[in-house]
């Protein structure tokens, strides 16, 4: 584009390297950025054994993405959470911000609140037992600096250190983003999250837009790309209900990013050769956490070099 090293990015400055961030800030512990996410590990309490994770999304513009996902230890009663003022130990009893009930485990909910407010100040998400018994908490977590930063802040991920959040493959817990394309006229797009959980297993969270489909639709992962798909699924993924998907699956995750798979959501099982919804699973996606030069497909030299990103060259 014929820029200087002093217009790094779509004309900003090195002070204005992405969103307006400083390269300081982009490495100081606790500086935010929009579209960072926070997990909180969910605590078992009072002998429930329903222990997991809460995933805080910042949506920007004052909004929080709260995804809850604990074990349902044979519990069908749908369980009220709240994010809490306070923590776990000293927790204020009134809900500073309710969220969707528990249903088998799994709870989503769109949260009118600050992202960088909620990871500053002491906050705590919980869980009751039943609305019936709600005096009787079966699960919480704080909400702190601490917890794993899945994108932006470098040193905020499981308490490590800068060095080893660039260090190429130094952590586990890496995500990658798919963007979700509707297809047949469906108007189901949204998004598909991958998870290296470790051990040869990934986490796989599917949110598309339901646009009134309330049947169960069959979604998988194959081979290949969503233009030219192998009809025999490679990963079964839990059926998306209400546009939400979620399933740990047997596969390897720099695997499932390096080779040519796909996304697919069929319109029901009744029809299932109708695709409604697709997304190709490449290495340019976005990469939450891990390898900071894996997002949008930039190298870490290219991540750190003046001028290399956008296309820009370090050169007039």
């Amino acid at each position: 584009m014929g820029e200087t090293p002093t217009a790094m990015m779509m004309g900003e400055t090195p002070t204005a390297m992405m969103m307006g961030e400083t390269p300081e800030a982009m490495m100081t512990p606790g500086a935010v950025m929009q579209g960072d996410t926070y997990v909180v590990k969910l605590a078992a309490q009072n002998g429930s054994n329903q222990s997991g994770t809460a995933m805080i999304s910042d949506m920007g513009n004052g909004m929080v993405h709260v995804v809850l996902d604990i074990t349902p230890a044979g519990t069908t009663d749908p369980q009220p959470a709240h994010i809490h003022k306070g923590t776990c130990a000293n927790l204020d009893p009134n809900p500073a911000f309710p969220l969707s009930n528990v249903v088998e485990g799994k709870s989503v909910t769109d949260v009118e609140a600050n992202f960088a407010d909620l990871v500053a100040s002491p906050y705590a998400i919980n869980i009751h037992k039943s609305a019936a018994e709600a005096s009787v908490y079966v699960s919480c977590g704080d909400i702190t600096k601490d917890g794993m930063m899945m994108d932006g802040t470098p040193g905020a991920m499981m308490g490590e250190t800068p060095e080893a959040m660039t260090t190429p493959g130094a952590m586990m817990g890496s995500s990658y983003h798919v963007t979700m394309n509707a297809q047949n006229g469906s108007g189901q797009s949204g998004t598909a999250v991958i998870t290296d959980l470790g051990g040869g297993e990934v986490e796989v969270m599917v949110d598309i837009t339901a646009n009134g489909v309330t049947d169960p639709q069959p979604a998988h992962i194959h081979q290949g790309t969503c233009a030219q798909l192998d009809p025999s699924p490679a990963y079964p993924l839990t059926n998306v209900v209400g546009g939400k998907s979620e399933t740990e699956v047997e596969a390897d995750f720099d695997t499932l990013t390096a080779t040519a798979y796909a996304i697919n959501v069929h319109k029901s099982a009744a029809e299932a050769s109708v695709y409604v919804s697709c997304g190709d699973i490449t290495t340019d996606g976005m990469m939450m956490g891990g390898t900071p030069g894996a997002m949008m497909g930039e190298t870490p030299e290219a991540m750190m070099t003046p001028g290399a990103m956008m296309g820009e060259t370090p050169t007039p």
